[in-house]
């Protein structure tokens, strides 16, 4: 086994806007659209492990690091107003990570001299869709 967990904390900026595109007689659409720059101290925890599937012997390596984290997240999308306290959103959300810590290459076959790799420039990007419905009462 060779785990990595990053814990990021930091902070946030950004700024949003939405913009209406029209009035109709179903409701009213508009236009959003988010921005968030952030810089995170990512406390990671590398824990590697060798261990027999019977579970009576095993090693394991455990080191703590520490890297700032500079990040980003964008939102755009629809919103569609049915009526008063009902709304419809649709969007696409993307957030990057750089600098953050991973051990790409696995755990090599010697128990002796068990050292794992761990990058800390690993470029991470987790995107989407988003649908929302509101209610509001």
């Amino acid at each position: 086994d060779n785990t990595v967990s990053n814990r990021l904390y930091g902070l946030v900026v950004g700024s949003g806007n939405e913009y209406r595109l029209c009035d109709c007689p179903i409701g009213t659409f508009s236009f959003f659209g988010d921005v968030d720059v952030a810089l995170y101290a990512d406390f990671a925890k590398g824990r590697a492990r060798y261990r027999l599937e019977d579970r009576t012997y095993a090693l394991s390596y455990k080191r703590n690091m520490f890297s700032l984290a500079p990040g980003f997240n964008a939102k755009v999308g629809f919103n569609w107003y049915i009526y008063e306290a009902i709304s419809i959103r649709l969007g696409y959300n993307a957030m990057a990570l750089f600098g953050t810590v991973a051990s790409p290459r696995p755990i090599d076959f010697n128990a002796g001299g068990m050292d794992p790799g761990y990058d800390k420039d690993i470029f991470r990007l987790f995107h989407g869709l988003d649908f929302g419905v509101g209610l509001v009462w």
